[in-house]
């Protein structure tokens, strides 16, 4: 994988105990995530948890993934 490619992390959230790392292309790069894999298995691989809406601490977890960013890199959450 390229460093120069785009990585992409999906955090779901509920409850304070349901933040949870669902896709994880930027802590732990690999040649192996890619485009396709993520939009044909990954993403709809995602499955619904209801609950609360524990944003601070999928915030939180953002921003501890952030740290493995390339520090030039644009960075989104959405």
């Amino acid at each position: 994988m390229s460093h120069n490619t785009t990585r992409v992390v999906v955090i779901t959230y509920s409850s304070v105990n349901q933040v949870i790392r669902q896709i994880d292309h930027m802590s732990y790069p690999d040649a192996e995530q890619h485009k396709c894999k993520l939009f044909e298995e990954e993403i709809p691989a995602i499955t619904y948890n209801s609950g609360g809406t524990y944003t601070l601490g999928a915030l939180i977890e953002a921003q501890a993934v952030f740290q493995y960013s390339r520090h030039s890199a644009k960075k989104a959450v959405f």
